[in-house]
C-alpha cells in the first residue's frame, strides 16, 4: 500500500511536471486521497491550469466526492466558460446528489453545444432519477426512456462514421433495474448500441479470440492452466467486492492462472489480499480501448465481469469480446443484454420458474447464495441511545439505499403505522441531502393521503461506518425487506446478527435474494405472499417479543448454511472447467 504524505510535507512549489507525475504515481498505486491533494494544491498555485482543474474533478467524483466535485466544477467552468470534459462531470456529479432534472437540462444544453460528445446526446434523453415522486412518475420516466432510446437509436447510423467516440461515452445504465420491471428488452438495445459502435470503431474487439491457445502444452487436467481473468471497480470491502472476493483467492492456482483488472481506486484488506491470490494483478487506467486490448492480449480462455452496470468503463468492456468465453454475475443483478456476455452466474434458490427468460446470456446456476461469504464480524449492539434511537417504541428497519425503496414500498409503510400505533420506521440518509428529502418528501405525502400523523414515528440515521450500521441493525425489532430489490450484502449483515428480516419476493433474482436465505435457514414464516402478509409478519415479528427471540434464535442457529461455505469454491471452480469446452470453440 502506498503511504500518503501529510498535505503539510507536500512541496508548495512545483513544476507542472513534476506535479503531474507525483499526482499521477499516487493515482495509479491505487491512493486517490493523496493524489486529490497535490493536483488541488496546483489548482490553487496556478488557477489558469484547465488541465489541473479537469483532473481535480474527476478524481473528486472517482472517490465519490460530489458535492466537491460540484463546487469545483463550478469554479472552473466560470474560469473558462463552456468545457466539454468539466461539463460532463457535472451532469454526473449532479445525478449522483439527486439533482436528476438539472443534471437532464445541463446534458440537453450540452449536447446541442458539444454535438459530436456521446455523452451529452445519451444524458439528455436517458438520465433517470434516484427517487421517484411517486408510481406515476416512475412510468412516465421509464417511457421518457424508452423513447430517448428510439431517438438515440435513429442517429446510430449517423453517429457510426466516427465511432470511436463510443470510447469517450461516460454513463452507465444503473438506475434502470430499480424500476422493479422486466429490462431484458431496453438492455438488449443499449447493448446493441454499444455493441454496433465498438464494432464500426474497432472490429477485432467483437470478435471471438482464436483459441485455443498454441502456447499451452496440454488443456485442462493436463499440464496447462485455464485462464481466467476477473475484472471490476469493486474489489474492495463493499457488498460486491465482499460477494466475490472468494472466487478469486480460493480459485485453485494448481488448476487456474489468474488475472484480476482493477479498474477503481479504492484500496483495502480486500484489495490485498484479491492481489496477493492472482498471478497477475493489473490497475487498469487509460481509455476503454486501451484498456480492452490490454486484456485481450492476455490471452485468456474465461473472463469474469462480477458487476457489470456499476459503472460506465466495465459496461463498454462488457460489450467487447476480450476472451474466448466471458461471464456476468449479480454483482449488479441484471442481465447485461449484451452479446458478448455468453454466460450469466445465478443462483437456483434466487432464481424464480422461467428465469431464462429474463436473460439475455446462458444462466448457470450455483448452489447457496453462490459465494464463499466470510461470516461478518459483529459486535454487541450497544443502546438505542448510542445512535439517537427513540427509547420505546418497535423498530421497523429499512436500511437499504433510499433508491433502492421503490414507490410500491409506501403503502406498506403506511399500513405498519396504521397497524402499530408504537412503531418507529428506521431509514439511513442518502450521501445527497436532496436525495433523502425527495424520499421524505414522497414518504410524507403518502402518509398525509390517509391522514396519518407520524410525528416522531419516522427517523433517518446518518450514514455509519460498516461497524456501526452491522450494530445498529441488530438494535431493530424487525427488518423491512424492499420490494422487487431485496437485500445482499444488507441481510446478511442482519442474519449475521440473529435479526429477523420481513421479505415480499418479486418477480426477478434482484428481489428474491432475501427469500432466499431465509429459506435456506428453515425461516420460511418471514417469507410473504403479498403486501397484506408482509404488513402482518412485520407487525407481529415487531410486537410479540416471544416470537421475536424464537426467530433469531433459529436464524442463530442455521446462518452457517449462508456464510463460509468453502465447499461453493469447488462448486465455482467446477463450472469453470465445465466452460472450458466453449472456449475450445
Amino acid at each position: 500500500m502506498t503511504v500518503r504524505p501529510p498535505a503539510s510535507t507536500l512541496p508548495p512549489i512545483l513544476a507542472q511536471t513534476t506535479l503531474a507525475e507525483q499526482a499521477g504515481r499516487f493515482y495509479s498505486a491505487g491512493d486517490i486521497g493523496a493524489a486529490i491533494e497535490i493536483v488541488e494544491a496546483r489548482v490553487k498555485s496556478n488557477p489558469d491550469d484547465i488541465a489541473a482543474w479537469q483532473k481535480l474533478a474527476r478524481w473528486l467524483t472517482e472517490a465519490w466526492q460530489f458535492a466537491r466535485a460540484d463546487v469545483v466544477i463550478d469554479q472552473a467552468l466560470a474560469l473558462f466558460g463552456d468545457d466539454a470534459a468539466l461539463l460532463t462531470l457535472q451532469v454526473f456529479a449532479k445525478q449522483e446528489l439527486g439533482q436528476a432534472d438539472a443534471a437532464k437540462t445541463i446534458a440537453v444544453n450540452a449536447a446541442a453545444r458539444f454535438p459530436d460528445r456521446l455523452s451529452f446526446q445519451f444524458d439528455a434523453r436517458l438520465i433517470l432519477p434516484m427517487v421517484y415522486a411517486d408510481k406515476a412518475d416512475l412510468d412516465v420516466r421509464r417511457a421518457q426512456y424508452a423513447a430517448g432510446l428510439g431517438e438515440i437509436e435513429a442517429m446510430l447510423p449517423e453517429w457510426q462514421q466516427d465511432a470511436s467516440r463510443i470510447y469517450t461515452l461516460e454513463r452507465s445504465n444503473f438506475l434502470l433495474a430499480y424500476q422493479g420491471e422486466d429490462d431484458l428488452i431496453l438492455q438488449r438495445r443499449y447493448a446493441n448500441l454499444i455493441g454496433s459502435m465498438i464494432t464500426a470503431a474497432d472490429p477485432t474487439l467483437r470478435e471471438r479470440p482464436a483459441g485455443p491457445r498454441a502456447s499451452r502444452p496440454a488443456r485442462v487436467g493436463g499440464s496447462g492452466k485455464l485462464r481466467v481473468g476477473f475484472i471490476g471497480k469493486w474489489f474492495f470491502s463493499c457488498t460486491a467486492g465482499n460477494y466475490f472476493e472468494r472466487w478469486v483467492t480460493q480459485l485453485d492456482a494448481t488448476r487456474f492462472e489468474k488475472f484480476v483488472y482493477y479498474t477503481g481506486q479504492t484500496s483495502d484488506d480486500v484489495t490485498a489480499r484479491i492481489g496477493a491470490s492472482a498471478e497477475h494483478f493489473t490497475r487498469l487506467h487509460g481509455d476503454v480501448r486501451t484498456k480492452a486490448h490490454r486484456i485481450r492480449a492476455d490471452d485468456l480462455d474465461i473472463l469474469i465481469y462480477p458487476e457489470v452496470g456499476m459503472s460506465t468503463g466495465t459496461y463498454l468492456l462488457a460489450n467487447c469480446r476480450l476472451a474466448r468465453v466471458q461471464c456476468a454475475a449479480w454483482g449488479h443483478p441484471v442481465t447485461t443484454g449484451s452479446e458478448a456476455i455468453d454466460v450469466y452466474f445465478s443462483c437456483a434458490a434466487m432464481e424464480p420458474p422461467g428465469y431464462q427468460s429474463h436473460y439475455a446470456e446462458r444462466v448457470l446456476l450455483l448452489d447457496g447464495i453462490g459465494v464463499d461469504f466470510a461470516m461478518p464480524a459483529v459486535e454487541s449492539p450497544g443502546a438505542r441511545a448510542d445512535f439517537g434511537l427513540p427509547a420505546s417504541g418497535h423498530l421497523y428497519f429499512c436500511p437499504q439505499s433510499l433508491f433502492k425503496i421503490h414507490p410500491d414500498m409506501d403503502d406498506a409503510f403506511v399500513k405498519i403505522l396504521e397497524a402499530d400505533a408504537n412503531a418507529v420506521l428506521v431509514f439511513f440518509q442518502a450521501d445527497s441531502r436532496p436525495v433523502t428529502f425527495a424520499f421524505a418528501d414522497r414518504l410524507t405525502r403518502a402518509l398525509a393521503a390517509r391522514a396519518i400523523n407520524a410525528k416522531g414515528q419516522i427517523k433517518f440515521l446518518p450514514r455509519l461506518s460498516t461497524a456501526a450500521f452491522r450494530k445498529v441493525i441488530q438494535l431493530a425489532d424487525v427488518i423491512l425487506d424492499p420490494f422487487h430489490w431485496s437485500g445482499g450484502g444488507t441481510s446478511l449483515d442482519a442474519f449475521a446478527g440473529d435479526v429477523p428480516v420481513v421479505t415480499l419476493p418479486g418477480r426477478f433474482m434482484r428481489g428474491r435474494q432475501t427469500a432466499a436465505m431465509l429459506s435456506m435457514m428453515e425461516v420460511e414464516a418471514l417469507v410473504a405472499t403479498d403486501i397484506e402478509a408482509y404488513v402482518k409478519t412485520a407487525v407481529e415479528v415487531a410486537r410479540n417479543q416471544t416470537l421475536n427471540r424464537d426467530l433469531r434464535a433459529i436464524i442463530h442457529v442455521n446462518k452457517r448454511t449462508l456464510f463460509d461455505r468453502h465447499d461453493l469454491n469447488g462448486q465455482f471452480a467446477h463450472s469453470l472447467i465445465s466452460l472450458a469446452s466453449l472456449a475450445e470453440e
